[in-house]
Formats: structure tokens, sequence, C-alpha cells
């Protein structure tokens, strides 16, 4: 009875599918989990252009997918999981320089809890000055909001 509690915890929190929604002006990302996850999601301007997105404690079970490996599509390119990074993450190669445009969670609706990531294409070098977390306008997003210095000090600041 307890291995079965034991393995029922461990499939709490998955990944059980990675879509894509292409628009004119962005593409979307829905990564659908088991249950419902923090997650943080930021573009990288390096020499590859990437969007990461940690989930703390993910794992990952998405059928056909078993390598964690996929193509995703629009500015999406290829995607991999990445479960022994510090933070359990996705990341994905994207096809032209990019920026999150937003980011939010969803309920389930047909299938499982709902992170819904929207990129859109943004010039390289406004990506890799923004990409530091200690940059007032950056590119970094939380479900629960940001926790960068920057944004930290203007929350704690006076309602505008």
């Amino acid at each position: 009875l307890l291995a079965m509690a034991a393995g029922g915890l461990a499939h709490a929190n998955e990944i059980i599918a990675v879509r894509f929604g292409v628009h004119d002006t962005h593409t979307r990302i829905v990564i659908e989990t088991r249950s419902e996850m923090e997650f943080r999601a930021f573009a990288s301007g390096e020499v590859t252009p990437r969007l990461i997105v940690d989930i703390p404690g993910a794992g990952w079970a998405v059928g056909g997918l078993d390598g964690g490996q996929g193509q995703g599509h629009g500015l999406a390119g290829r995607f991999r999981f990445e479960p022994a990074a510090q933070t359990p993450r996705l990341i994905f190669d994207l096809t032209e320089s990019a920026q999150v445009r937003e980011s939010f969670s969803l309920p389930p609706g047909d299938g499982g809890h709902r992170i819904v990531i929207d990129i859109e294409p943004a010039p390289a070098a406004l990506v890799t000055a923004s990409s530091g977390f200690d940059v007032a306008d950056h590119t970094l997003i939380s479900r629960s909001g940001c926790r960068c210095p920057t944004c930290r000090r203007a929350a704690s600041g006076p309602a505008l």
C-alpha cells in the first residue's frame, strides 16, 4: 500500500503534453501538466536563441516523446526536457531571436493544467540585454510574479 501511494505521488508533477499555436504576431507554447506547477520562463540571447522554462519538481511523461525531445512550430524549433538540471526545465531552440510576450497558467480543461507562454520576435540585442535577472525591462516571467531584485523592489514600493 505504501509503495502504491509513493508511486502515485511520483506521477503528480509530470509534463504530459507540449503543443504549439502559430499566430501572425507570436507563437503560443502550451505545456500541459498533471498538477498545477510553478514555472519561470525567460528568453536567452546567447549564440543560439532559446526559451528556457524552469518547472521545479517536474517529470516527463509525454506520449510519443519518450526521449524528452521534440519539434516545435513557428518560433519554437527543436525542444528538449532536462530533468538533471538544478531545476528541471524545458529548453526550446528558437528559429529567431524572440522574447516572452505573456505567460500564465490555466486550470484543467479537457486535459491537464496548462502553462501558456506566448513568444514574439525581438531584436537579438534587446533579448541579450534583457535576459539577466537584474535588468528592469527583462523577459523573465513567472506564474507567481517575477522574483528578480528589481521587481521585488518595485513590488514592495508604493502602489501606483
